[in-house]
């Protein structure tokens, strides 16, 4: 790259690079935040899906043809799984309160936006 060689030229170019490297910093900052906030949605929307679809799915069990020894090993691995989704969203939302709040926030405008 060509641009190399004036970087070491003057004092000038230092104090560039310097306030450079100083905004970088910040915003890599933002860009965790960012990253994390959108990492706890994701988590979070994935966990609430996981608990209405456990549901829909205790519902449908009983029209498979299947045993009932079957269906109520499923249903008791199935409630156990929820209610540690539930434990996980619980402790979500003592941890980060604003995110979650954020979150609803977010579905209430896109459950408005669709009807």
């Amino acid at each position: 790259m060509k641009n190399w060689p004036l970087f070491g030229k003057k004092e000038k170019n230092y104090k560039k690079l310097n306030n450079f490297n100083f905004h970088f910093f910040l915003n890599k900052g933002n860009m965790a935040k960012n990253y994390i906030t959108h990492h706890l949605a994701f988590v979070y929307e994935v966990t609430t899906s996981f608990i209405t679809s456990a549901h829909e799915a205790e519902e449908l069990l009983h029209k498979f043809p299947i045993g009932e020894e079957y269906i109520k090993k499923v249903n008791g691995e199935l409630n156990s799984q929820v209610n540690d989704a539930y434990k996980y969203i619980s402790d979500l939302q003592t941890k980060f309160p604003e995110i979650i709040k954020a979150i609803h926030t977010k579905r209430a405008a896109f459950a408005i936006l669709e009807t």
